[in-house]
Parts: structure tokens; sequence; C-alpha cells
């Protein structure tokens, strides 16, 4: 075991020091520390999702909103666990190994992670904030579906690849059918309960953050099987 352990930190070594010298060639596309960082970083996103939709959940079942703690815990509940979503995506970025192409990128891209997880605690930070402009804002536009058209470009800008090309266009799609079904909804007098439903349905998902872990599912998924593949990296 001893002596596999130096033999396996020296091929490691040799690995990523191909992949710096690809970057500087910039022949390659190395992602394995993209996916392992970005698999972390969700992941954490959806137990803090799934926390607090359950948190919700059995409020409104048993009634505990009638408490006094129920929406302070609440607002703070939100804050912590996305602000240690937030941190893991960091910690992963400087304690995971992976070729300086890859740092570079994530750095880069954790612009959009702070927006998508900033977008998650917009209604928490709001109270605090004495605010309801960003409230109204996250009400009136989808920002969250724009980030992740965003993203979308920046994963196109790195992988090149039609893979990255159809997340954008299903990001956009999704943006144009939540700004159909709200203008619908708001600009009719009296909607039929069909358009009601969806309207709600797209409420429900944009605000437990379904959009978010849906996009960043897809796209572990096919780097998952392009590693299978050896595509890249």
């Amino acid at each position: 075991m001893n002596n596999k352990d130096p033999n396996k930190k020296l091929i490691d070594l040799i690995n990523y020091t191909i992949a710096d010298t690809n970057y500087v060639k910039d022949f390659a596309t190395p992602y394995y520390g993209i996916f392992k960082t970005l698999l972390y970083w969700i992941s954490m996103y959806t137990i803090s999702s799934f926390i607090l939709f359950f948190y919700q959940y059995f409020g409104n079942l048993y009634s505990l909103y009638l408490n006094n703690w129920y929406f302070p815990l609440s607002r703070l509940l939100n804050i912590f666990l996305f602000s240690m979503s937030l941190l893991v995506y960091f910690i992963y970025i400087f304690k995971n190994k992976m070729s300086l192409k890859e740092k570079d990128f994530l750095k880069s891209f954790s612009i959009i992670v702070i927006m998508l997880v900033f977008s998650r605690m917009v209604f928490a930070l709001s109270y605090y904030i004495k605010s309801s402009i960003l409230v109204d804002l996250y009400n009136t536009i989808p920002l969250d579906i724009i980030i992740l058209i965003l993203s979308g470009f920046y994963l196109n800008y790195y992988f090149k690849s039609s893979f990255s090309r159809g997340i954008i266009i299903m990001n956009i799609v999704i943006f144009i059918l939540n700004i159909l079904v709200f203008s619908l909804f708001t600009s009719t007098s009296n909607p039929s309960s069909i358009l009601i439903s969806i309207h709600n349905l797209f409420t429900i998902l944009r605000d437990n953050g379904v959009f978010i872990i849906l996009n960043f599912f897809i796209l572990l998924t096919i780097l998952y099987k392009l590693k299978k593949n050896e595509k890249y990296c």
C-alpha cells in the first residue's frame, strides 16, 4: 500500500502537468476538476433546497407558521444553508487537484454561482436590508433563469460543444415559457384554472431552485458520460 501511494501521487502529478501544458497550447479541454467541484456544490445546493422545502411543507401541514419563531428561523436557515453551499464551491476550487485551466474557469464561473445562490437568498435578505425592490424584481423578472442562460454561454466558451449550446437553448426555452405564462397570468382579468395551475407550478419550481438543480444535473450527467467515453480530459 505504501509503495502504491507514491506511485499514484507521481502519476497524478504527471497528469496535471500534462493538462497544464495543454492549457498553454490550448489544445485540450480538461474538465474532471470542474465536474467534481460543480457536483459538490450542486449537491449542497440541492440538500439546502430540500431542507427548506420540507421545513415549509411541515410548517404549512402543522400550522407551525403561527409560531413567532417560524419565519425568523426560516430566514436564518436560508441564509446559512446557501452560504454554506457557496463556501463548498470555493473550498473545492482551492483544495481539489485540477489543471490551471479548470481553476481559471471555475474562478470566472464563480460569478454565476454567486448570483444563483443570491437569487435563492433574496427573500431572506430583503427582510434584513428593509427593501422590497429585490423581491419585486425577482417576482417580475426570472433572474435565476437569465443567470442560467449566462451560465450556458460560460460553459460554451469553455467546452465549445453541442451539449453546451443545447443547455443555452434549453434555458432560453424555459425563459420564454416563464415570461409567456407570467404575461398571460397578469394581463388576464379572469385567468383560467389551467393558467393559474401552470403559473403556480412555475412559481414553485423557481422558488425551490428546481430549474437550477435540473440544469446542473443535466450538465453533470453529460460530463459523466463523456468521462466514461474519454472524449475530453
